[in-house]
């Protein structure tokens, strides 16, 4: 049973204002335009779409070393795209998309909800520069590890797809260009700011099979000045999606694939594979707490050199030693049947339920003079739902179940259900092992359910105009995105002294699933009170934010060779960056666990490691200069050299926490007739550390990937904010049919 996906009243309020304020303006518009008179067609726009991706210099003629690929606004209505996962999927350069809606392999420390990342040409994540509109986008609060080191990206899905009047994509490396995260190329959407009139729509979806089912209703509004010279544009969406349960599709309702291979496949060692259930159930494996068998009317029911170990399994499998009653038994093995894995699609989602609201404005006013203002505004706000697996207990943090324990069947003399053939002292039994067996899954306290609410926006303005030849604009932009992730968890303190209890209200992990559905849901629950005392909330709550300021001038006709106008382009970026990690005091370590019969003092946060808060910002200082020189000309009537263009670039960046970095770039495209284009390229590029990598303070868990080889890494393991970027030597030759330019 699901609850509706809803976003909290407390960030519902200014999205819900401003959504009605836009509406209210659409409506008015819309009347408005209804009521003008009629002059005929509308114009057409009446200016050229100018690729704005790869270089700075406004009108440049000498464009052919730029490897962009545009997708227009057919294109886009074409993918009928519901979010900017769906739009940016349709790159064939992309690669894998880490950050989804599925992902839930790190828990809390995965970035969760309604999350997408950009990876072009498959080089990683975070090794793509998004811009919105020529412009940096803040980065998404969440992180998660990618080959053991944490990454950071954008989160694609705040892009809005309404109103997008095209998205180019740069296959090339341009560091030089843009400064850092522009190893494997750049992807910038440009909006729609310049409407005029009224567009509603309104979509319903629905996927193969139960659930899934979708709505969409999109708005945009132009309104000009009577004079011409002011507009306002809006643009507004809201997107809806009920979560799939992996329960609603046959090829997803078991975690155990084995049943749907071929038949020949039946012996094959391989087939274990596709098996994944797992080890960690409802059916418990226990240690005696004090080393020594246990002894059953004269039988032993624990195994030899285990010190004292069995398992709790139905008594209809081979192997029982000691009866428990209700169709329970125990054996005296570590190991548990296959029978008794856990079948972890039985609740969880395998696409999370989403309610998604964009809203983006758009202010361009033109004084005496060619000067202009130009503003934005934008807001996403993202409540995604989903449920996974009940956590299971950590191998490294057995929990001692006391000898007081009302359902322990060793527990002490008149305890209720003390095995009437035992006749040793009250034992106090290891839950999780003392091996580091993850030896139990309380399943009985439901699935973990995952809430994620993301918010950000963005403001900017500036001004642009012309200058004795030269094409000048500068902004201010600020932009923040926050992101709280809740879930219900097991606290390992309070789960203990459920444990402890003498009473009925006693948690009793010897009770197993259920006998006649093995892998599923727990038959024989304990009490709900006994439940509710030890399940918590828990929450991740981060925060980034990113502010600039920069200058851009630009003209392409500097000077002038033999074939053509020499464009050029210098300016000046300054930005800060910030980022805070907030964990859950059960998970940063202010809330510990101490075990009151062992002394084990542990995370109290069951089925996580410990993850400590993080802080960090930095400032950044920027320089460019760029130069589209043209070095033939189709007018010279050259053979086999129709054209050829060469680009020039360079960029230096000053990170307040490691330093300066400069970068270069040189690109060639010849064109020896209309049909084909060769391009090269050779740049150098970096990308910054991020600041987790800069700031998080290293905590050792399991770690086998330390090399001994340099003595210091068996002692110091932390971040460092003053790690070197990494720098990148990228050569990129190409060759695509084209047409004539």
């Amino acid at each position: 049973m699901t609850r509706p996906v809803r976003p909290t009243a407390a960030h519902l309020s200014p999205i819900r204002a401003f959504l009605m304020a836009t509406t209210a303006i659409a409506m008015a518009g819309a009347a408005m335009a209804q009521e003008a008179p009629q002059e005929g067609e509308p114009p057409e726009e009446d200016r050229d779409v100018v690729i704005v991706v790869g270089t700075q210099i406004v009108g440049a003629q000498a464009t052919g070393a730029l490897p962009v690929t545009v997708i227009g606004e057919d294109e886009i209505d074409a993918i009928a795209a519901t979010s900017g996962d769906d739009l940016f999927r349709s790159i064939p350069q992309l690669g894998d998309v880490a950050f989804n809606t599925t992902r839930t392999i790190g828990s809390l420390n995965d970035a969760r909800g309604d999350t997408a990342s950009i990876n072009l040409r498959a080089l990683g994540t975070g090794n793509t520069l998004v811009l919105l509109n020529g412009r940096r986008m803040v980065n998404h609060p969440g992180t998660q590890a990618e080959n053991l080191v944490p990454v950071v990206t954008v989160n694609t899905n705040s892009i809005p797809t309404m109103g997008v009047r095209r998205v180019e994509i740069l296959l090339d490396g341009a560091s030089a260009i843009y400064g850092t995260d522009a190893v494997a190329g750049v992807v910038n959407t440009v909006l729609k700011d310049n409407l005029d009139g009224f567009t509603f729509d309104i979509t319903y979806g629905n996927k193969e099979g139960a659930g899934a089912d979708e709505l969409t209703a999109s708005f945009e509004l132009g309104i000009n000045s009577q004079d011409g010279r002011t507009n306002l544009s809006l643009l507004g969406s809201y997107f809806t999606r009920d979560p799939i349960f992996a329960r609603d599709r046959a090829f997803t309702a078991s975690s155990d694939l084995r049943s749907r291979l071929p038949a020949d496949w039946a012996s094959n060692s391989a087939a274990a594979s596709f098996n994944g259930t797992s080890l960690t159930s409802a059916w418990g494996i226990f240690d005696r707490y004090t080393p020594g068998n246990i002894v059953v009317n004269g039988v032993s029911v624990t195994g030899a050199g285990t010190n004292g170990q069995f398992h709790i399994q139905p008594n209809t499998l081979p192997g029982c030693l000691a009866q428990l009653g209700n169709g329970l038994c125990i054996d005296d093995t570590s190991t548990r049947d296959q029978e008794l894995r856990y079948d972890v699609n039985r609740n969880a989602t395998v696409t999370n339920g989403v309610d998604r609201y964009n809203a983006f404005a758009f202010l361009n006013h033109e004084f005496d003079g060619g000067l202009e203002l130009f503003a934005e505004a934008g807001v996403y706000l993202a409540d995604s739902l989903g449920y996974r697996e009940s956590a299971p207990m950590l191998g490294a943090v057995p929990i001692v179940v006391p000898s007081t324990n009302y359902y322990n069947p060793f527990g002490v003399v008149g305890s209720p259900n003390r095995l009437a053939g035992y006749t040793g002292p009250a034992l106090d039994l290891v839950l999780g092992s003392l091996t580091g067996t993850s030896a139990y899954r309380p399943i009985d306290a439901g699935p973990r359910e995952t809430e994620v609410e993301n918010l950000s926006s963005r403001i900017l303005g500036g001004l642009r105009g012309d200058w004795q030849g030269w094409n000048w604009e500068s902004a201010l932009l600020y932009s923040m995105a926050a992101s709280e992730d809740k879930e219900n968890r097991v606290s390992n303190t309070l789960f203990q002294q459920a444990l402890a209890r003498n009473t009925p209200d006693a948690y009793n992990p010897f009770n197993g699933s259920c006998v006649n559905d093995l892998s599923g849901g727990d038959c024989t629950p304990s009490q709900i009170d006994a439940i509710r005392s030890f399940t918590v909330p828990v929450y991740r709550r981060n925060n980034t934010s990113i502010a600039s300021w920069d200058l851009k001038l630009s003209r392409p006709d500097l000077f002038t060779l033999w074939a053509g106008d020499v464009g050029a382009a210098f300016g000046l970026e300054v930005r800060r960056e910030t980022f805070k990690d907030d964990r859950d005091p059960r998970q940063d370590g202010t809330a510990m666990f101490t075990d009151i019969i062992s002394g084990l003092r542990t995370i109290d946060l069951q089925g996580n490691n410990q993850t400590l808060d993080t802080n960090g910002k930095r400032d950044v200082q920027s320089a460019y200069a760029e130069f589209q020189i043209p070095l033939i000309s189709p007018e010279m009537n050259i053979p086999f050299a129709q054209s050829v263009d060469m680009q020039l670039a360079v960029r230096h960046e000053n990170f307040d926490t490691f330093g300066g970095v400069t970068k270069p770039k040189v690109a060639l495209s010849w064109r020896p007739f209309d049909q084909l284009l060769l391009r090269s390229s050779w740049s150098e590029g970096f990308r910054a550390p991020n600041l987790q990598q800069q700031y998080e303070t290293g905590l050792l868990r399991s770690n086998n990937r330390t090399d001994f080889i340099r003595c210091e890494a068996a002692v110091r393991q932390a971040a460092n904010n003053n790690v070197p970027p990494p720098v990148f030597n990228t050569t990129c030759p190409t060759a695509s049919p084209a047409a004539a330019a």
